[in-house]
């Protein structure tokens, strides 16, 4: 009788004359390490664990076992058991298919919805719900207004929030609301189909004084105007006449008006000179002045405008310039013009 001496590699011995296999004795058992770096254990899966085992007694296949933990499954498509075989004499796995656990809904998402952690499924627009169920109702817009348009949006819940708009120059027929909305049943709050149209902005009476029609016998006045076709002088709330006209804008200072405490027939205005300037000849920062309503004109008659004022005052014919400084005359000079240069020869 012959026979080979056991293989590092097989692990088994051959008895030729009985055609029997056998397992190696322990001597021979003991080079078990060296199959194990043959076929290394695959890495486990995240969620999830790898168990590896030798086949049979003759230990010449390793099989390797994936499963995933509760809550998650395996990536393959027929959801059935992942088993790495692994042929100790070469040190190959007969696949080399990605394990990866992957989570499960139970129900199931549908509509193409991905399920995450936690039995939850993120659904693809514009289906909605926790299965991914649920598709919203098309908002369907019957009417758009003539010379005018709307305007939507998606709303989160899976409706949509529209804002009707005219043109320029144009309005609406009828007062509309802010905006309309549609809920993913598909219903309108407000009716959006009373949306009236858009008419061309028209003012049977012309705008008076810079005034801009802005809306049916609507007028936008430019103030101090106002009115319905901005025909009335007003220079505060509560202050207007006709034939007070308005007092010059001042330059460098402001105006500020009020009907008489005892009368209306009188209105009492005074400008105030801005921080830094005085008026020219009274050298004060403001001037008291009143239009009689009835007669029709100021007294007393208005003053010429602001100038700068420096403290202290230029000196030797210097003028005095905005933000307090002197322009000097010759030979004079420094801050307020007070010191004279000596011209030598």
């Amino acid at each position: 009788m012959s026979s080979k001496v056991c293989s590092l590699k097989f692990l088994i011995l051959v008895v030729c004359s009985t055609f029997e296999w056998r397992v190696c004795d322990a001597a021979v058992k003991n080079t078990r390490n060296d199959v194990t770096e043959m076929c290394p254990t695959p890495p486990k899966p995240v969620n999830g664990k790898v168990e590896c085992s030798y086949s049979d007694a003759l230990q010449l296949e390793i099989f390797c076992q994936f499963t995933c933990n509760s809550g998650y499954k395996l990536n393959n498509t027929d959801n059935i058991d992942i088993i790495y075989i692994c042929d100790i004499s070469t040190g190959f796995y007969d696949t080399v298919q990605p394990v990866h656990c992957i989570p499960t809904c139970n129900p199931p998402c549908l509509n193409g919805g991905q399920c995450v952690e936690g039995n939850k499924c993120v659904c693809s627009p514009p289906f909605y719900g926790e299965q991914c169920l649920h598709s919203p109702v098309t908002c369907m817009i019957s009417v758009t207004p003539r010379f005018g348009s709307i305007d939507c949006t998606q709303d989160v819940s899976g409706g949509r929030v529209c804002i009707p708009r005219c043109l320029p120059t144009f309005t609406f027929e009828t007062a509309v609301p802010e905006k309309y909305v549609c809920s993913k049943d598909g219903v309108w709050t407000p009716d959006i189909s009373t949306v009236p149209d858009c008419i061309q902005d028209r003012c049977n009476a012309s705008c008076l004084n810079g005034g801009v029609c802005t809306g049916p016998n609507t007028c936008s006045c430019t103030p101090p105007y106002s009115g319905d076709h901005c025909q009335t002088f007003a220079l505060v709330t509560g202050v207007s006449s006709q034939n007070c006209p308005l007092p010059p804008s001042l330059v460098n200072g402001r105006i500020d008006c009020h009907y008489s405490n005892t009368s209306h027939n009188q209105i009492l205005c005074q400008y105030n000179c801005t921080s830094g300037y005085m008026f020219e000849g009274t050298r004060a920062q403001t001037f008291d002045f009143s239009c009689d309503v009835s007669l029709g004109y100021y007294d007393p008659p208005l003053t010429p405008g602001c100038v700068p004022s420096c403290q202290p005052p230029c000196s030797n014919g210097g003028l005095c310039m905005k933000n307090n400084t002197c322009s000097c005359v010759p030979p004079y000079t420094g801050d307020r013009c007070s010191n004279q240069i000596s011209i030598v020869g």
